[in-house]
């Protein structure tokens, strides 16, 4: 069995949405390698399914063949249509998919995330699920998180969009009553951060960290570091037990590649987000590492240790 040429140069970047910066950059370098992106926006696909164990899909309603590796840039906040085609995609056997279905969302879920992590004894903040916003139940959240201030956060958002700091039972029902019209599940947790307005940012790439930064806000009242949000990003040296707990967590999660968040404690560095669609421009600039060239490559080394499991699996 041999890859034509043509094939070999394919590969698919799953997305929501082709505009986006991260989609761009990863296009741009794809081609200065020489690949052939293509660019799959989930809108696009329609799947069907038939016996005997047939999975078919359909780009802009033409029957479609997949590359033989896709990077899956679902963001967190992508509908679970888009999940389901994914799991479509793995399903044909066809492609190697970098982030599966099933890891990606349970990283795009941060009290999942925190339930894994901590099912498998990693250090994680005080969290709970809000399931009541009945006065007596708040209290009873407040308290098991370990009172005010505390964290407040959309199970499901990016970009720092979401997360709100409360200092009171006040702002905390206010932000409750404005949520619940839209029946999204929400977290409290722990407000242990020992650097206000600053977090740390390590992109894992092939359960390797590629670079490091610190994350820091630009304003006095402003908690939340991201640089969507105006933060600043600046390079950061990890120690080795920071790169080795990344590292496990990564694995943990089964999350090739991701970027995680952490903040410092007094225990020292602990996991507060692990994005599976992590953006690459302000770590790229504060680093000066191509985190997207880095991602194809893994990308490229995967397809040829699953085309030669084919090739074998077939020559049998």
């Amino acid at each position: 069995m041999k890859i034509k040429q043509t094939e070999a140069k394919r590969i698919g970047i799953y997305t929501i949405n082709t505009q986006m910066k991260v989609i761009k950059r990863l296009k741009k370098e794809s081609e200065r390698m020489g690949l052939k992106p293509e660019i799959i926006n989930y809108s696009d696909v329609h799947i069907a399914v038939s016996s005997p164990r047939k999975f078919s899909i359909y780009l802009k309603n033409e029957k479609y063949s997949l590359p033989s590796v896709i990077l899956n840039r679902l963001p967190a906040i992508a509908p679970g249509l888009s999940l389901m085609i994914l799991s479509h995609f793995e399903r044909t056997r066809r492609s190697v998919i970098i982030n599966r279905a099933f890891r990606a969302s349970v990283a795009r879920d941060k009290f999942r995330t925190m339930q894994v992590l901590a099912s498998k004894g990693f250090e994680v903040p005080n969290t709970v699920l809000i399931g009541s916003s009945k006065e007596r139940d708040l209290k009873w959240v407040v308290k098991a998180v370990g009172g005010f201030p505390a964290i407040l956060k959309l199970t499901r958002g990016s970009l720092g969009m979401g997360v709100v700091k409360v200092e009171n039972f006040a702002t905390l029902r206010s932000v409750l009553d404005l949520v619940k019209r839209t029946r999204k599940p929400m977290i409290l947790q722990q407000f242990i951060g020992i650097e206000p307005g600053v977090d740390y940012r390590f992109y894992v790439v092939g359960y390797k960290v590629v670079a490091t930064m610190k994350r820091s806000t630009r304003k006095k009242d402003e908690f939340r570091a991201n640089l969507a949000l105006g933060g600043k990003g600046t390079k950061y040296i990890p120690t080795k037990d920071e790169v080795k707990l990344a590292i496990a967590l990564a694995n943990t999660l089964r999350l090739p590649i991701c970027g995680i968040d952490f903040i410092r404690t007094e225990k020292g560095m602990m996991p507060i987000e692990v994005n599976v669609n992590a953006m690459i421009g302000g770590i790229e600039k504060a680093t000066g590492v191509n985190v997207a060239r880095k991602i194809i490559e893994y990308c490229i080394t995967e397809r040829e240790k699953f085309l030669g499991k084919k090739i074998r699996r077939n020559s049998q």
